[in-house]
């Protein structure tokens, strides 16, 4: 599967400008999780921005860079948004906080309409899509 992905994303970079992708994340039947298991950080490897989606009752953002860190890639965690009340009215609220956006949405189901959704978090999104592909451009320059 991660040959597969990580394929798929560096082909991508030939067809698209922009490219958002929901990537699998690790296994969380194990405790602690394991958040990159063997293999998958190839497919992180070919994102050039990471926006880091987490349960407000389980934060991971520090997991999470701990098991990004070895493989060079926790440097790309742009944003971290905490998902609460995912029942509740969809709304994304977000800040610049130091080198990191940060905020919270509510209302993310997948049951619900993608239409709702995307008119729900256009404000928050509005706020957050410049400042994300000002530093993908900036990545790129460095890279």
């Amino acid at each position: 599967m991660e040959a597969a992905i990580a394929e798929q994303l560096q082909l991508s970079r030939d067809l698209f400008s922009v490219l958002i992708a929901d990537l699998p994340g690790g296994n969380h039947q194990t405790a602690p999780p394991e958040r990159l298991p063997e293999g998958r950080e190839r497919i992180f490897a070919q994102v050039d921005l990471l926006i880091l989606l987490q349960r407000e009752d389980a934060p991971s953002e520090q997991a999470w860079r701990e098991a990004l860190h070895p493989h060079n890639l926790d440097g790309r965690i742009v944003a971290v948004l905490a998902s609460r009340d995912p029942k509740g009215p969809p709304s994304l609220v977000v800040h610049k906080q130091g080198g990191v956006w940060r905020g919270e949405v509510t209302g993310l189901d997948r049951s619900r309409p993608a239409k709702e959704l995307a008119d729900a978090f256009r404000k928050g999104l509005d706020q957050l899509w410049p400042a994300l592909l000002e530093s993908a451009k900036r990545r790129l320059v460095h890279v």
